[in-house]
């Protein structure tokens, strides 16, 4: 195990540990999410699993955390999203009114509308969020060089740290209902510290996100994961669900090309 892991397993650990439990971990079928319920494993902090997909989509986020939850015994909580183009329309709505602006924080947060009445018998919900800043691994931080050049990856990183964090703002407005808390532990700047200066080679070699794959390597390497994508994204169809309401006239009266300029129309009116 690398430094790096050694000191981001006992960070992860000692996080959850201190956290007020039982703990419900919204499980995706990657890494991220992973890490953080291995660390609940390892320290034996009561854990549940949730994970959602569109009704009649079965996406392969939810098909991998359901079965890592069966894998290793966590109860696996099971949430279907509604796929009719009007309540998705009010839930735009909604996370507007909750502070939402920009495409992927209304739909990534979209979900966590439906997870929320489900953390009334869990006082802390536990995230992956802004993890995957820290890799380098998405189409703009290659346009900026940052394979290649670690001044490239840590500017990139520093910029998405720069940026308000709006999605657990909104987030926690809607457990706010249940009292529940969330916790973003990758979104530290303890971490934020451990990542500065790796490399995106060092990071990503042999395996993207080798770091955190090497934290629980008893529970990584007996667990079935896909490679890194956004949660919207992919065959979860939720941003594809979401592009629907430009088909409805009487939502989209201004024939907008793009669900930008209809969530950018919706903001102005709400």
């Amino acid at each position: 195990m690398s430094e790096l892991a050694s000191e981001l397993r006992d960070y992860l650990c000692e996080y959850v540990s201190r956290l007020e439990h039982p703990v419900l971990c919204p499980l995706s079928g990657g890494v991220d999410s992973h890490s953080l319920l291995f660390a609940c494993l390892e320290t034996k902090t009561p854990v549940s699993a949730i994970s959602f997909m569109l009704d009649g989509v079965m996406s392969t986020d939810y098909s991998l955390a359901r079965r890592s939850a069966r894998q290793h015994n966590v109860e696996f909580i099971s949430l279907i999203l509604p796929k009719d183009t009007y309540t998705i329309l009010n839930d735009v709505k909604s996370l507007i009114r909750l502070g939402c602006r920009k495409k992927t924080d209304i739909e990534c947060c979209f979900p966590f509308k439906y997870v929320a009445p489900f953390s009334k018998d869990f006082p802390s919900v536990i995230s992956g969020y802004r993890a995957d800043v820290y890799f380098g691994l998405s189409k703009n931080a290659a346009m900026s060089g940052c394979m290649k050049d670690v001044n490239a990856l840590n500017a990139y990183r520093a910029k998405a740290f720069s940026s308000p964090l709006v999605q657990p703002k909104v987030i926690q407005k809607m457990l706010d209902k249940t009292g529940a808390k969330y916790y973003c532990p990758y979104a530290s700047d303890q971490v934020r510290s451990m990542f500065h200066n790796r490399t995106w080679v060092e990071l990503n070699k042999p395996k993207q996100k080798q770091p955190i794959r090497s934290t629980f390597q008893k529970y990584f390497s007996k667990t079935k994961l896909k490679p890194h994508s956004n949660l919207q994204l992919g065959d979860s169809k939720i941003s594809e669900q979401f592009k629907r309401l430009l088909l409805d006239k009487t939502i989209n009266q201004r024939s907008h090309k793009s669900v930008v300029g209809l969530y950018n129309e919706l903001a102005k009116s709400n």
